[in-house]
């Protein structure tokens, strides 16, 4: 699935961040995938409210457990196959 203007560089920034953060506050060393995406949201969706836009442009789908980026879902999309990658 193809994400429109998505922005790969702020997308790796974020994703840094929220780990970062998650280190920081709750000295959590990983995250369910579940639990990821909510946090992926509520980034992009705080920043659409505050800022007019999104930070990386992901486009959200729902789900049973809550929102998912595009191409999220079982392991089969880009999403997940370029995080994989990068690790």
């Amino acid at each position: 699935m193809k994400h429109s203007k998505l922005n790969v560089e702020k997308l790796e920034g974020v994703v840094a961040t929220i780990f970062e953060a998650v280190k920081k506050f709750f000295n959590y060393t990983f995250l369910y995938k579940t639990s990821f995406f909510k946090l992926l949201w509520f980034v992009e969706k705080h920043a659409k409210n505050e800022r007019g836009n999104q930070i990386a442009n992901l486009s959200f789908i729902h789900y049973y457990y809550g929102p998912i980026p595009k191409g999220g879902k079982n392991d089969e999309g880009i999403f997940l196959e370029y995080l994989k990658k990068r690790i």
